[in-house]
């Protein structure tokens, strides 16, 4: 097992008076809940920004607001590389992020030669920029805001991970221009995923999507996993391997209303969210934090190349890819939640 990353340090903690140490987790929550709030209002507000466009019209003052606009358009859609601006963007994103938590782990299962970690806090080496077969991370769960699959973007050991969001977020100029900034995102249309995995980029997908989110519920791990396959045909027409990773502690961030599944499921069919949540109780947009949240990247299940896959093969390997996210479940619940949690008897729902 490799530690990428845990700001639990129990000799700095017992270095600390417990006033300042009372002090610097106050600051801590303070200034990682304006960042993650940042993230979240970014999401938000771009999903909602054509309801802005529409009042600005309906008032009158559709000029500066087009103007506006289109200024971001240009600056999100222009052909430029991320630089010293972005990896600033990305450092000073990333340190409150994980801070926001009690704790914050990242583990990665039975790293090897393939990894490409770039990470100055790493204790092993396990960088070769010289991969002979990609990877894809499928990430679970997705949660309400993606909290787990926002602190792997803005992670370095990830830089070189092809992060693919919904294609109408990455759409929306003000969160494809806050993604550019921070990490390196794309879209999770089929074109544009075919596109990345042609090229042999190492790409990154929560496949349950907004079912997924829309089935989140704190007192229960799910997932939306039984009719996802398309992303295992994916990695069999492509050669690639698949890492389950699980976000332990995702559940907790946000209050969801349960139930109304047929036609909150049915939006989502449609590209719709159907979330209904509560974060903090003065802040609703920024997360609970008061727990553990631990991230594990699973070993990897190499899978064949097949360029045209049969329904049967892509069957078969699925259900491998499920029995491998819930062995991985299984095997660390009780390390990432803590047996006075609930981690020894809680159970992964499979929808």
């Amino acid at each position: 097992m490799l530690t990428l990353f845990d700001n639990r340090d129990p000799s700095s903690r017992r270095r600390e008076t417990t006033s300042s140490w009372n002090r610097r987790r106050c600051l801590d929550r303070l200034v990682g809940g304006t960042v993650v709030g940042l993230f979240v209002a970014t999401w938000v507000g771009s999903l909602a920004s054509p309801l802005v466009l529409a009042y600005a019209m309906y008032r009158g003052t559709w000029t500066t607001v087009v103007t506006a606009l289109a200024l971001l358009t240009i600056a999100a859609y222009a052909p430029w590389q991320r630089g010293a601006v972005g990896r600033w963007m990305s450092s000073w994103f990333q340190e409150p992020y994980f801070r926001l938590y009690r704790s914050f782990r990242l583990w990665v299962c039975r790293p090897d030669h393939h990894d490409n970690f770039d990470n100055d806090t790493t204790t092993t080496n396990t960088t070769n920029t010289n991969s002979p077969k990609p990877t894809f991370y499928a990430v679970h769960t997705h949660g309400a805001f993606c909290m787990g699959w926002g602190a792997l973007f803005c992670h370095p050991a990830f830089s070189h991970v092809r992060f693919c969001f919904a294609p109408a977020l990455y759409a929306s100029p003000l969160f494809r221009l806050f993604a550019r900034l921070v990490g390196k995102p794309g879209s999770a249309s089929k074109a544009a995923m075919q596109g990345y995995m042609k090229r042999q980029q190492d790409v990154a997908l929560p496949p349950g999507g907004f079912e997924e989110a829309t089935l989140t519920d704190v007192r229960q791990d799910r997932v939306f996993l039984q009719k996802r396959t398309g992303f295992i045909k994916l990695c069999l027409q492509h050669g690639y391997r698949v890492r389950p990773v699980y976000c332990f502690g995702e559940k907790k961030t946000y209050w969801n209303w349960q139930g109304a599944w047929n036609w909150r499921l049915a939006l989502n069919r449609l590209g719709v969210p159907a979330i209904f949540v509560w974060g903090t109780p003065l802040l609703p947009l920024v997360p609970k934090h008061d727990f553990d949240f631990t991230i594990v990247v699973g070993p990897p299940l190499d899978v064949p190349h097949l360029p045209e896959p049969t329904r049967e093969q892509v069957q078969r390997y699925h259900a491998m890819y499920v029995r491998a996210l819930q062995t991985l479940f299984d095997e660390h619940k009780e390390r990432a939640y803590g047996p006075v949690e609930g981690g020894t008897d809680c159970k992964l729902e499979i929808w």
